[in-house]
């Protein structure tokens, strides 16, 4: 029985493919049968992400606690982004005592970190091709945000927790997993008890435009 050749359509993988060929005119993708064994798109080469709306970017944090608080830090993708957010890398330090740090999604929206005192940081591109890579002390140069706070709780709409680590203070902790952000959520961290102890980290994601109601 013959295979069944399928067009393919995809807006994002005829840019990508586009620009890795220097083509130009018509489209670059064929049908499904034609590309088979020749490139994977979403497996490929970090440079090749730029020409299909894939944006590399990163962030640092520096949250303080006080008496009666703990650190928070939170990578967000807003409700309203448009975007989907692949956080792919997450540094932290803390400092002075032996502490737990945990981890969670939150499901909500930017006025609600803002209301419970979260702060925005910096953002910037990781690839120089990017406009805003030379914007420094620009809020808005990525669409995925990075806030920090110190709080006695964590914001409404905090998920439950999927890593508790216990670590030794000043040590360097790195987290590889991919962490997926739809339109509305973030990955957050937070000290897991109250006192004078202050976290400092990074995040490190991939975003790009949304390209179907599936949110792929």
């Amino acid at each position: 029985m013959p295979r069944r050749s399928i067009p393919i359509s995809e807006a994002r993988f005829d840019a990508k493919l586009r620009a890795i060929l220097n083509a130009s005119g018509g489209t670059v993708l064929g049908d499904t049968e034609s590309m088979a064994g020749f490139i994977t798109l979403e497996s490929d080469r970090p440079e090749w992400g730029f020409p299909g709306g894939e944006r590399l970017c990163g962030a640092a944090f520096f949250a303080a606690g006080a008496a009666g608080t703990f650190p928070l830090a939170i990578c967000f993708n807003p409700e309203d982004s448009g975007v989907l957010t692949v956080v792919e890398k997450v540094r932290w330090t803390t400092n002075g005592v032996l502490n737990t740090v945990l981890v969670r999604f939150f499901d909500g929206t930017l006025a609600t970190l803002l209301a419970a005192g979260f702060v925005e940081n910096l953002t910037a591109p990781l690839d120089t091709r990017d406009r805003f890579v030379i914007s420094p002390g620009i809020l808005g140069a990525t669409t995925t945000k990075v806030l920090d706070d110190d709080a006695a709780a964590v914001p409404a709409g905090s998920g439950g927790v999927f890593d508790d680590l216990f670590i030794a203070a000043n040590t360097d902790v790195v987290l590889t997993h991919p962490y997926i952000l739809r339109a509305g959520t973030g990955l957050l961290l937070h000290v897991g008890s109250v006192g004078l102890t202050n976290m400092n980290g990074s995040f490190r994601w991939r975003e790009r435009a949304v390209q179907s109601p599936r949110g792929t």
